[in-house]
This record gives structure tokens, sequence and C-alpha cells, in this order.
């Protein structure tokens, strides 16, 4: 026999409530074995979001290529979805080593010397200031939802009304949140 007892936004009524029965619960063990764990309730996006998110970039992909008349693929199409709606994370410092490599051999084709000094300089000032796309996977569910209701208002805005989520999406997504509130 197992039981689980959610404690999540409850009142103080509801919470002594559940705490009896929890007791009452404990006591009907009596002389058996049995394990009490604590765990947090994470509230967390959906394969049915990610799916969705990945949808909305392959129908945004096109039309990013009719806007910038350079081709776009899914990926691209992703990359700049988490660039313009700011869906970043700053940068790792291998990720700023490697720039900062990067520019110094930039530097050296064309003739010019870059000290110790002014390498390390260039490191830091890199690990302050770049950031870098985040993982849509690593998204929480209040960054997902939000992603998507950005990217359905600037399918709006600029008239493409076919980058939307279909209603078997939206209804996968109704029904999510439906049995969240449950």
């Amino acid at each position: 026999m197992q039981n689980s007892f959610y404690f999540e936004n409850l009142s103080l009524e509801e919470h002594k409530n559940k705490s009896n029965e929890v007791y009452f619960d404990c006591v009907k063990r009596q002389g058996q074995n049995f394990v009490v764990r604590f765990e947090e309730i994470k509230k967390e996006k959906s394969y049915d979001q990610i799916k969705g998110i990945h949808k909305l970039c392959e129908l945004l992909a096109p039309r990013f290529t009719e806007s910038y008349g350079v081709k776009f693929n899914l990926e691209d199409a992703k990359t700049h979805v988490k660039w313009q709606f700011d869906y970043l994370r700053p940068c790792t410092d291998s990720e700023a080593l490697a720039v900062a490599i990067e520019q110094r051999e930039l530097k050296k084709s064309y003739g010019e010397k870059m000290t110790i000094k002014e390498f390390n300089i260039l490191v830091d000032s890199v690990k302050q200031a770049l950031k870098k796309p985040k993982s849509f996977a690593d998204a929480t569910l209040e960054e997902m939802q939000e992603l998507i209701t950005k990217i359905e208002a600037l399918a709006d805005k600029m008239g493409w009304h076919e980058v939307k989520l279909t209603s078997k999406y939206m209804m996968d997504l109704v029904e999510f949140y439906n049995n969240k509130g449950a």
C-alpha cells in the first residue's frame, strides 16, 4: 500500500487536515517498515511544450528566410528566437577563453601582437559581456510559457498567421495545465 500526500498551495486548515491524514497513515503502519520522504514539488514544462516551441520555430524559419534574405533552418530559427527574446545565459570560462583566443589570432593575422596582460583583460571582459543562447530543454515552466507567448505575439504582429500552435498542441497544453491544477 503506497500513499502520497501533496502539500501544495494549501490553506492553514487544509494543511492541518493533510497533516492528520499523514499521521493516521503512519499509525496504521505501526510495526511495518516504511519511508517518509520530503521532496520539492517542481513545476516543469511538458514534453508537448518543447515540441510546441520547436514547431513554432520550424514555422518561423521560412518567414525569417523571407525577412532576412538568408536561408534559415530550424536550428537557425531557434537561435534567432533565443537572441530576440533574451533567452540567454552568461558564457562559461571556456567559451570566454575560446573567444579571446580567436580575437588574439585575428589580431595576429593582421600582424599585431597581444601581451599577456591584454589577453587576460580580454578574457575578463568577454566573461562579463558575452551571452550565449540557453537550451529550450533547460527552460522552466514559466520561461517556456513566456517564450511561446512572445513567439505567437511576434507572429501576430508580423501577420504570420500560420505561425501558431495547432489545435492539437493547444489542446495538449490546456490539458497539461488543467491536470497541474487538479
